[in-house]
């Protein structure tokens, strides 16, 4: 027997302010009802995994215009250099890694998700790196894909809101899952060219969108994922330039405001017993008492 949920598919260019606020929300949503959960299967990588962007170099001779192959040669060695050694630090749990445009159902009368779909690519990884997945969908067929991200991340921040580190990833990690997308279907393609059409759907659109950021350059696209910080009031923990304050500072400057904040945020955030033991701890809880002094 087939089921199915009510509601519709929208395209993500189909998507406006009140739509991608609800895709953030559903994606925080999800993940709070995942948080504490996991299961030894979680455990695992695959190909779409953002951790493993730098393998995605043995598919760049897969695309055979030599100034796009340069272009996602950039965004492999960024994220190489800058991204990966990050990564570890960053709060994590078991995260659906595939929440796209295609993979949400919504009310066909109103900006509200009924239902999530596919679940196949589901471990346990970055919570950054399941907004990069999001985040990266919605700029494909949008005029201002800065705007649509940015609306994106207000509904997210409403539930969860994002941390100082995991902002100055951002922009990589989106890039990142926009050069998987280009290369991994340059690859599938000439595998199965019978399939073009279907795997080549939105890939000039993602390729224009890593031609913008590159255009930019990455001090330039950073500020610009740091000003949507700032306009959806993530000031506590940014610089009047928008520059991110260090680690160290923010602690001071937070633990000048009360220590008893902190406590709430880290037990909030602490591992739950059901994971322990697996090596795969979902927030930094041990990590936020040591630089308190606790």
């Amino acid at each position: 027997m087939v089921t199915f949920l009510d509601g519709v598919v929208r395209e993500a260019a189909d998507f406006d302010a009140d739509a991608l606020r609800e895709l953030g929300r559903c994606l925080a949503s999800l993940q709070l009802a995942l948080r504490g959960f996991f299961h030894p299967a979680a455990g695992r990588t695959h190909l779409w995994d953002l951790r493993g962007t730098p393998g995605l170099v043995a598919f760049l001779g897969e695309v055979d215009d030599g100034e796009r192959r340069a272009v996602a040669a950039r965004v492999i060695d960024r994220f190489d250099k800058h991204v990966g050694p990050a990564l570890p630090a960053c709060r994590a749990q078991v995260i659906h890694d595939d929440l796209t445009s295609d993979n949400v159902v919504f009310d066909p009368d109103e900006p509200r998700v009924t239902g999530i779909i596919d679940f196949g690519d589901l471990l346990h990884g970055p919570l950054v790196c399941d907004l990069a997945v999001t985040a990266a969908t919605v700029t494909l067929g949008h005029v201002d894909p800065f705007k649509a991200i940015g609306e994106v991340i207000a509904g997210y921040s409403s539930l969860t809101p994002l941390e100082p580190e995991e902002i100055d990833l951002l922009p990589d990690l989106v890039a990142a899952r926009l050069a998987a997308w280009v290369l991994i279907a340059a690859w599938r393609v000439k595998r199965h060219p019978e399939n073009a059409q279907y795997i080549n759907a939105w890939v000039e659109e993602a390729w224009q969108i890593l031609e913008l950021f590159d255009g930019l350059g990455a001090p330039e696209v950073h500020r610009r994922f740091r000003e949507l910080a700032v306009a959806h009031k993530l000031y506590d923990y940014l610089s009047p330039g928008y520059g991110l304050l260090p680690r160290h500072k923010r602690q001071k400057c937070d633990a000048g405001r009360g220590r008893s904040r902190h406590r709430r945020i880290c037990r909030t955030h602490k591992t739950p017993r059901s994971s322990r033991g697996t090596g795969k701890s979902l927030l930094r809880f041990g990590a936020c008492n040591r630089l308190l002094g606790n």
